[in-house]
């Protein structure tokens, strides 16, 4: 068995910890810089956070940081961090 937590955000890491506790493996949060019309964008890679958690999905509890207001950040920033947790959720 292993337990995943996840650090939403586009700058968010993803730890694995075994059966026992302990640290199995640290990643960053997968990300892709895509160009729109008015420069580049950051956002998530999919494919790379499924990529990542395969390896794990034989026994994988996922589990997620409790989300609180950003005020100093914006909503946007908070926006992505739900929509992060909730794609994690559906993986």
């Amino acid at each position: 068995m292993f337990v995943i937590a996840i650090d939403p955000g586009l700058s968010g890491v993803l730890a694995v910890l075994d059966a026992e506790g302990q640290l199995a493996a640290v990643h960053d949060t997968p990300t892709l810089c895509l160009r729109v019309s008015r420069g580049r964008r950051q956002e998530y890679d999919l494919p790379g956070m499924v990529q990542l958690l395969r390896p794990y999905a034989g026994g994988l509890t996922p589990s997620s940081k409790r989300h609180s207001p950003c005020p100093d950040r914006g909503c946007a920033v908070c926006s992505r961090s739900g929509w992060a947790s909730a794609s994690g959720s559906a993986c």
